[in-house]
């Protein structure tokens, strides 16, 4: 007996505490009035319309009619065992009744003297309701706002000149000038959105923090400055092109001219002092002349001596010492430079590209030929017309992919034989390059009695054999025979690239 009073004491005890608890407590910024979940507690959903600067709090209630509903968020993981409101954690205000089972949500942006929602951030909440006057809880959820797509500049301003336009967020092309005694630049960026990075010339720079020196060329350069977004795809770029002026002493570097698959011509003209010395810098990357020392990767003519105010000066691409040969479709940069009075001054830095050459091939060149046998007549054999039809050939051996040409000859009347020979072709750069004529070249006629079939020329400067046996005429109403010739060319696959000529002979006989 004494065991069970003891029990029933203590159980009267306990739920006098409750109902305390439940009298005392009030849900809201001051606590609620019961921390543990029950039958009745509602269940979070997960959050919608999620953007950058609000999200939709979504919950359903439980079983049983609700007399107030409400959440709890914050931006870390909260406990919701006290019977207070953590610190850190904002409620939403307590909305109302709702019907068992029904829907009810918030905007994140409603919690009371919560900060402003921020882009990117992450969100923990808790939906409330309140049954019988007792406050119940579901589940923690969390989500992340949408990350800023935000990469504009605020403001952007330049250590020397003055930028034109003015500074404008979505004016994004800007250009400055400044004297040949200033050779560095500084930038400093500042974006509109705190969370968007920075780089200026590919450099990582803090927003409102200037930009580490920029050397500067004489004449434009070019200083990109891309902002991106939290989002990490929405970008911007903001170009500058600053213009240094040149030096009274230094040259002024000319465009390029004369440029080919394999040269080029450089071209300055010296400044308005005589100066002891001259050269060209050539480099197939930007490079700076903020110092007369030679940067790596950088290549030099020889110095040409002594030259006068104002005169032009010139050196072959191909000239400059140490650098490896000239090849196609390759952009070079080169500068001017001027030795006046022991120093040495720079140029502007220009750019040209050589021309296009296709890879592994070769090009046809000039044709030039002799003519033997026929007569002084009518129909007297002659070479009309020599046309390219392929000139453009790829180094694999094969005719087929070898140049092609026809050749229109005038053949008299009764010579029906006909024969022709070729030199070895030789590179027009290189006379140690050649393609040999042996077995690399054959001719047929669509007039000949064989019917379009080949003659394989086995040796250089020799007529081929067995000769063309003529039996078409391609115009009657035209003196002589008129036939066509097809020649073509395979090209070796050891063979160097560029252009190629060779001469010819053409033979005719009774």
């Amino acid at each position: 007996m004494i065991k069970n009073t003891q029990i029933k004491a203590w159980y009267k005890t306990f739920s006098l505490f409750v109902i305390a608890a439940l009298v005392v407590g009030s849900f809201g910024a001051f606590g609620r009035a019961s921390a543990a979940t029950s039958a009745d507690s509602p269940t979070t959903n997960a959050a919608t319309s999620i953007t950058t600067s609000d999200a939709t709090l979504n919950a359903t209630n439980g079983p049983s009619d609700a007399s107030n509903y409400s959440f709890w968020v914050s931006t870390s993981p909260f406990n919701t065992d006290s019977p207070t409101i953590p610190s850190g954690v904002y409620s939403t205000p307590a909305y109302g009744a709702v019907a068992s089972n029904t829907a009810f949500m918030a905007q994140l942006s409603a919690a009371t003297g919560m900060p402003a929602v921020t882009p990117g951030t992450t969100y923990y909440f808790t939906a409330w309701s309140q049954v019988n006057g007792v406050w119940s809880s579901g589940s923690q959820l969390q989500f992340k706002t949408a990350s800023s797509t935000d990469a504009k500049l605020s403001n952007l301003t330049i250590s020397s000149g003055t930028l034109s336009p003015s500074f404008s967020s979505d004016v994004t092309s800007y250009t400055d000038s400044v004297d040949n005694s200033v050779d560095s630049v500084t930038l400093t960026p500042t974006v509109n959105d705190a969370n968007a990075t920075i780089k200026v010339n590919g450099q990582t720079v803090a927003s409102g923090s200037a930009s580490n020196p920029i050397s500067l060329n004489v004449g434009s350069n070019t200083v990109l400055t891309v902002t991106t977004a939290q989002d990490g795809v929405t970008t911007n770029t903001y170009t500058i092109t600053v213009t240094r002026a040149g030096s009274v002493n230094g040259p002024t570097t000319n465009a390029a001219t004369n440029i080919s698959s394999s040269d080029a011509t450089l071209n300055a003209v010296n400044g308005s002092a005589d100066a002891t010395g001259h050269s060209f810098w050539v480099s197939t990357s930007p490079f700076s002349t903020a110092s007369s020392n030679l940067p790596s990767g950088v290549y030099s003519t020889a110095d040409f001596g002594a030259i006068a105010s104002g005169t032009p000066f010139t050196a072959l691409l191909s000239s400059v010492n140490g650098m490896p040969g000239v090849t196609a479709s390759t952009t070079y940069y080169f500068a001017g430079w001027s030795y006046v009075n022991g120093t040495w001054y720079p140029g502007a830095v220009l750019n040209f590209t050589t021309s296009a050459s296709t890879t592994a091939t070769s090009t046809g060149g000039t044709i030039g030929g002799e003519v033997t046998g026929g007569q002084d007549q009518n129909g007297t054999l002659a070479v009309n017309s020599v046309e390219t039809i392929k000139g453009t050939a790829t180094a694999d051996g094969t005719f087929a992919n070898g140049w092609k040409y026809v050749f229109h000859i005038t053949v008299p009347t009764n010579e029906t034989k006909l024969a022709m020979k070729f030199s070895d072709w030789v590179n027009t750069t290189s006379a140690s390059s050649t393609i040999p004529v042996a077995n690399n070249m054959r001719i047929s006629s669509q007039q000949a009695d064989n019917g379009g079939a080949t003659v394989l020329l086995t040796a250089a400067n020799s007529y081929s054999s067995p000769d063309l046996n003529l039996t078409g005429d391609l115009d009657s109403g035209t003196p002589g025979r008129q036939v066509d010739v097809t020649v073509e060319v395979a090209v070796p696959s050891n063979s160097v690239n560029g252009s190629y000529t060779t001469n010819y002979g053409v033979r005719s006989l009774q």
